[in-house]
């Protein structure tokens, strides 16, 4: 009988494991292919209009997790998000290195991960402050309500955004593109030698590749095979090495090795403040330092980070649930702390 309890147990714990899960990797599975198909969206267009139209999205993925009837509903309302946010990372950083200066372009690239960082810092304690309301709907139903007011000032705020000057110089708004050249980096004088030679410089640009035509998919591994395997394994590594998932469950991994829920909520926020000040050094010395110093210091030290994070577990599974777990759930937070 103890048996058959156990696997019972086993199973429903599994279950419940694979549910959140599912719920959770839904929306990176749309954001996917919609990181795709936005590609074509931004150059079509606008880089403009491209954000407009995540930005939609996802207010009315919002809507739809407000309203969930079930969790059905719920993981329909992630995955339709995931196309905002596929849409939404793909483009903005395209926007920001076409408006950036090129002496300051990591700087303006930095901007967006910080502003990234604090979303996610932002979310870690909108989660800790609605758990206080428990039992209520609202405590599920808050986070939602925060996300459709944000995507409803970024829908806004796109009849503010200008147009960046690549994209209207290469569909042949020449006059638009020198006046908003101006407005971002001139105080809107045209006739300014620098903003002329940005503006000759970008002109050549997109003269030259349109004469170049229109690259494949094949010609980026056949062509730029090199600078090609490096952009993408970046941000593949950058990735793949687990750290989405450590936040994402940072919660319940705390919980897990003895902290309570509202303290494992509360030092997740404490963790995304960290995590979110650990990005503005880079900000300022990206430039002057180089990428490459930044992407090796800060592989080892989150290799020699996430080792610590996953002996610490490791241990904390192996004892009884009581207070001999505290000490390794301290450090379990010390490891996120310096990973960040």
């Amino acid at each position: 009988v103890q048996g058959v309890i156990l696997t019972l147990c086993c199973i429903d714990r599994i279950l419940n494991f694979s549910c959140t899960a599912i719920t959770v990797a839904c929306l990176n599975l749309t954001a996917l292919v919609a990181s795709l198909i936005s590609a074509y969206v931004c150059d079509i267009f606008g880089r403009r209009m491209s954000v407009r139209i995540g930005a939609l999205i996802y207010l009315i993925a919002a809507f739809i997790q407000i309203f969930a009837p079930n969790l059905g509903a719920l993981i329909a309302g992630r995955s339709i998000q995931g196309l905002g946010v596929g849409m939404l990372s793909m483009t903005v950083p395209i926007l920001q290195c076409e408006i950036a200066p090129g002496h300051a372009r990591g700087q303006f690239i930095s901007i967006e991960y910080i502003c990234l960082n604090s979303g996610y810092m932002l979310s870690a304690w909108v989660g800790y402050g609605f758990f206080f309301t428990l039992p209520s709907e609202i405590s599920w139903k808050g986070p939602y309500i925060i996300q459709a007011s944000l995507a409803t000032i970024l829908f806004l705020w796109t009849f503010i955004l200008p147009e960046t000057p690549r994209w209207l110089v290469k569909c042949g708004f020449e006059r638009e593109a020198l006046q908003t050249l101006a407005d971002i980096h001139g105080k809107g004088d045209t006739q300014d030698a620098a903003i002329q030679a940005t503006f000759l410089e970008i002109a050549r640009a997109v003269k030259y590749e349109e004469a170049l035509g229109e690259a494949s998919w094949k010609q980026l591994f056949t062509d730029y095979t090199r600078r090609t395997i490096m952009g993408i394994t970046c941000q593949l590594f950058a990735q793949f090495n687990g750290i989405n998932a450590l936040l994402y469950f940072l919660p319940g991994n705390l919980g897990r090795a003895g902290f309570t829920v509202s303290r494992a909520l509360l030092f997740s926020g404490v963790s995304a403040i960290i995590y979110c000040l650990g990005t503005i050094p880079t900000m300022f010395l990206i430039d002057r330092w180089g990428r490459r110093v930044f992407l090796l210091t800060g592989s080892f030290a989150l290799a020699g980070c996430f080792a610590l994070i996953g002996g610490l577990q490791f241990r904390v599974d192996s004892l009884p649930v009581g207070p001999q777990r505290l000490p390794y759930a301290d450090g379990i937070f010390a490891g996120m702390y310096r990973r960040s």
